[in-house]
């Protein structure tokens, strides 16, 4: 099992709102990791329509946008109700960053709300201390044993 401290959790996107057809990104930094967890978590969409929202995890070994390539095909989410979605990633063939991108129907009124979060396993580059373990001074990390 790996150690606490060789692992990392990053908010990859806080609980935000998408409107109708709009895009929302993020960029996670897996260098010296060899497996990641992108954990997805969706809201009900505030109509009651039923378009799909399509979400895409990418890598590159730059942040250009243009040189991100799919790593596995595009996952669509209908969000008449409260949705996840986990993505477990070998990071050890892929490249340094992961780019998160979710996609929002363009169906009138599905706007939706969601939260992306990181876990990253096996770092070769641990932290010294569980303060470590954050990507944020506003985020805590306990560590039980």
């Amino acid at each position: 099992m790996a150690h606490p401290t060789a692992s990392k959790i990053e908010m990859a996107v806080a609980p935000s709102g998408i409107t109708d057809g709009a895009t929302s990104t993020a960029n996670i930094d897996c260098r010296g990791v060899d497996y990641a967890i992108v954990s997805l978590n969706f809201a009900a969409e505030e109509g009651t329509d039923s378009g799909s929202h399509t979400v895409s995890l990418l890598h590159c070994d730059t942040t250009v946008v243009t040189s991100f390539a799919t790593i596995t095909a595009n996952q669509t989410v209908d969000l008449a109700s409260a949705h996840g979605l986990t993505y477990f990633v070998d990071m050890r063939a892929k490249k340094r960053y992961l780019r998160l991108s979710v996609t929002a129907s363009t169906s009138t009124g599905s706007n939706m709300t969601y939260s992306a979060t990181a876990v990253l396993l096996r770092d070769d580059t641990a932290p010294a201390s569980t303060s470590g373990n954050i990507a944020s001074t506003n985020d805590t990390a306990v560590q039980v044993t």
